[in-house]
Parts: C-alpha cells; structure tokens; sequence
C-alpha cells in the first residue's frame, strides 16, 4: 500500500512537471489595477493580435465605476450588494497582488512547503531517496509554479488559443461583467529551437502602415522557403496588390538571422478619371517631368502654371479648367526660354501711332529750291530701318533671353534723309516760309525735345531684366519746327 501510494505522488508530481509543449498562445484576463507601472507601459490598446511569437498575450481590463454604487455609499445604504456575495470576483481581485511585484513572496511559500514535505518522505521512504530527487529537484526548480499563480491572477480562467503554423490573427476581446477592455500586451516570447528562423511576412499600404496583421513562417536555417504564393498574397478589403512592387525575397533561403518580406498594397478607388499635364519648350521637348491628375468622374479640376528655372510660361493647348471624365485628357503647359521686348512708337501729343509726316506741309513751298524734296525720307537711329514720307513707324522687337539683362537707348531719332542717304538731325529751309509764319526749319523726330535729354523723356523701362514673357517699352516721339518773328 505504501509503495503504491509512493508510485501514485511520483506519477502526478511527474504529470504536473511536465513543461507544455503546446504551440497554442495562452490568454490571460487582467484587472489594470493588478498590473505595475512597467507593466502598464507595455499595454498595447487595439485589440489582441496573436501569433505564435509569444506564449502568453495579456488581456487587460478596467473595472466599470457604478456611479449609483458610488452615491449610496456617500448616504451609507448600500453595502448589501457586498455583504450578499454579488462582487465577488472584484473582492477576490482586489486581494490580489500586482502582477510582477509580489509573486516572488508566493513562490517562497510554495517552495517551502514543498520542501518540507520532500524532506519529510525522503526521511520515511530512505530507500527511494534517489528517485524522490529526481522529482524534487526539477519541481522545485521548474516555471510550472510561476505559471499557476500567474492564471490565479486572471479575472476568469485563462484560455488557450490553437494556431496553425506561422499563423497571426486579430481576436475579439471576451467581455467581462463589470469590466471594459483596455488593452493587451504579449509576455514569455517564444524562443526558436537552435538551427531555426522564422520568416515574417507584412502587408503595408504605400505610405508603409500596416493594413494587415502580418504571417509568420518558422523552418529549419538552409531551408528554402516561398512566400509567393495566393496563400501569402492575400485579399485585403479596400486595397489592391502593388504588382510593380511585389517583394523580391519573397522565395529564398531561410538564415539564420530573421528575415521580413513586405507586399504593398494601393487604396481601391472609385472609378477615377484622369488629367496627365506636359510641359514643354516652345519646340515641344519636355523640360520637366509631366504629371498625372486624378479625381472621381464629374470632379473639377484647375492646373496652376509652374515656375520653372529659366524659362517662362507662354501658353496652354487644352483647358486649364475642367472635369474628369472616363477618357483621359492631355495637356499641353508651353514655356518659353526668350522674352520679346516690344518697342512703340507713339505721337507724344495724340498718344497714336507715330505717323512720319513731318516733311509734308512744307514740301510746296520748298519743292522750288530743293526740286529733290518728294525724295527725302526718314531713317531710324536705333536700327536703321528707313520709312517713307506720311508711313506709320511700326514697332520693333528685341529678344532676349529669360533672366538676362537688356539695355535701349534712351533716345531714338526718326532722321530727316536726303535720297542720296545723308541724314540730318535738322532740315534747314533755304529761304523763310512767310505763310507759314517765317518757318525756317524742322528738326527730325526725337523723343527729347530739341535734343535735350530730361529723365521724364526717357521710357522707364529703357533698362532691365528680362523676367516677363514679353516687355513693352514705349517712346513718346515729336519733332519741331523752328518760326522766327517776321522782320
């Protein structure tokens, strides 16, 4: 009889010692108040995700504040819930340690009772000292103590979660009477047996954040693996593979050191349309990288011009405004690397285009003594471009580059000329023209008055820098005649 009782505590001492290998993760159910402030720091507050990585994952609660509870104990009429046994789990929670903090003090007294006991049968029973060692020394040194006070802990029994191989999955937090779920946070990370690795696969959307709770592949090192699969490409709601961006480790060869495989995938849109905007030069090469607008169908959109170095908007082929529609538009930006400076010339009294006639009223009465004078013309100084007698001077044009520096004189002439070429500033009469008040001669045309240069003669813009399309710079241009008093 006393051997076979022997046998039987040898036998359940053996049972209970038995380390689980089981890859199932153990949930346990905490009350936040349980927890220290390390502890709390860990809580992770989404719900649980659980993998194979760690053997426990912690579920933590908090205890719901009764507000009616509360205001009867203020008036010292409600303590019967109490008495009547109705918080129970909250009184027992409540006389429980701190996870972490005052477990040590328990495994002292289970380790002391434990080894009295051994002391008291190993002195009984001398001749099965040896084997009694052999259950003794790994029970007093096993994590089998650790891990029944941790499950004394839990609000409710603790629960095991089967997972097949590499498997993640988010679950739904068990509702607790009288609790809230916080948070959760894993512990006793699972620690691979030598000469394995583990391959983890995530699944991120492009601004690299997890849409998906990630797979995990655990093989033996020099081992090939393949990820590449429709098991591993998984269909995620809302998003679609990145085929352009498809992992280039997704087949290959386990090391030792863990390895991470990543498949983007792109937010699902409605049914877009699509703008894709081209800038070129005025000879139609592209000088910046063309852009691609989207929008749903029936959606406005507006394209601002760019500023681009060295170069300046000239013109838009296509609407810079619009809608998106099923068929994808194109749009032409047109920038320029050469600004136009236009030069006017304009009457500086009628503020009208400059008509050259300054030769006219008096050709008649000169016509006898200069028989030549229908020939006569005018000859511009700026550039020498000539005009007949009563022609309008048309404008001139300069070019230069985007950014660059031009200069104009700060007068222009339209110089009385002679048919043989011979240009003068003035045209002196032969004689005096008595009916037209003793006229004597004209000068050419200028925009200084007799010649003489005053700043407000001058266009402002003369000068400059060519950071404009085009430029316009006007010269206010007359001429005089000269009238002596009659003897």
């Amino acid at each position: 009889m006393k051997k076979t009782m022997l046998s039987l505590f040898i036998l359940i001492s053996a049972i209970f010692l038995l380390p689980s290998h089981s890859e199932a993760a153990q949930l346990n159910f905490y009350d936040i108040v349980t927890l220290n402030a390390q502890e709390q720091a860990k809580i992770i507050k989404e719900k649980p995700t659980v993998s194979g990585e760690y053997g426990q994952y912690n579920l933590i609660y908090e205890k719901n504040v009764d507000t009616t509870s509360v205001s009867s104990n203020a008036t010292g009429t409600s303590n019967k819930a109490n008495d009547q046994g109705t918080t129970t789990k909250t009184t027992k929670q409540a006389n429980l340690p701190k996870a972490g903090e005052n477990r040590q003090f328990q495994l002292v007294l289970f380790g002391t009772g434990f080894i009295l006991i051994s002391f008291f049968i190993l002195y009984k029973y001398r001749k099965y000292s040896k084997l009694l060692l052999i259950v003794i020394i790994p029970m007093a040194f096993g994590p089998s103590p650790m891990k029944a006070l941790a499950a004394e802990a839990s609000l409710i029994p603790s629960e095991k979660l089967e997972l097949s191989e590499g498997e993640a999955k988010m679950i739904e937090p068990k509702a607790i009477e009288g609790y809230t779920y916080v948070g959760y946070y894993p512990s006793e990370k699972v620690v691979l047996p030598a000469g394995e690795s583990k391959i983890t696969v995530l699944y991120v959307d492009e601004n690299s954040q997890e849409i998906h709770s990630p797979q995990v592949l655990f093989g033996k090192i020099g081992e090939s693996y393949d990820v590449s699969t429709e098991q591993y490409k998984l269909a995620i709601p809302g998003y679609v593979l990145n085929q352009m961006k498809l992992p280039p480790n997704a087949v290959g060869t386990i090391k030792e050191q863990e390895q991470t495989v990543v498949y983007e995938y792109q937010k699902e849109l409605a049914q877009k349309g699509r703008v894709t905007v081209h800038y070129l030069d005025m000879n139609g090469q592209e000088i910046q990288p063309k852009e691609h607008l989207s929008g749903e169908i029936g959606q406005t959109f507006q394209i601002e011009t760019k500023e681009i170095s060295g170069f300046l908007f000239d013109h838009a082929e296509g609407d810079l405004e619009g809608t998106f529609g099923e068929t994808e538009k194109d749009i032409q930006l047109y920038y320029t690397d050469e600004v136009t400076v236009n030069i006017h010339y304009i009457d500086k009294w009628t503020k009208q285009p400059l008509t050259l006639n300054s030769i006219t009223p008096y050709a008649d009465y000169l016509r006898p003594d200069i028989s030549d004078i229908d020939g006569y013309y005018y000859t511009n100084s700026y550039n020498g471009k000539t005009y007949a007698q009563g022609e309008t001077a048309s404008e001139d044009q300069l070019t230069v580059k985007v950014g660059a520096s031009y200069t104009l004189p700060k007068e222009i002439r339209f110089l009385i000329t002679k048919p043989t070429g011979e240009t003068m500033n003035t045209l002196n009469f032969p004689k005096p023209i008595e009916d037209l008040g003793w006229a004597v001669a004209i000068d050419s045309y200028s925009n200084f008055l007799y010649f003489q240069e005053k700043p407000e003669y001058i266009p402002a813009n003369y000068t400059g820098v060519a950071d404009q399309a085009t430029i316009d710079v006007t010269y206010e241009v007359t001429f005089i005649p000269t009238v002596i008093p009659a003897p």
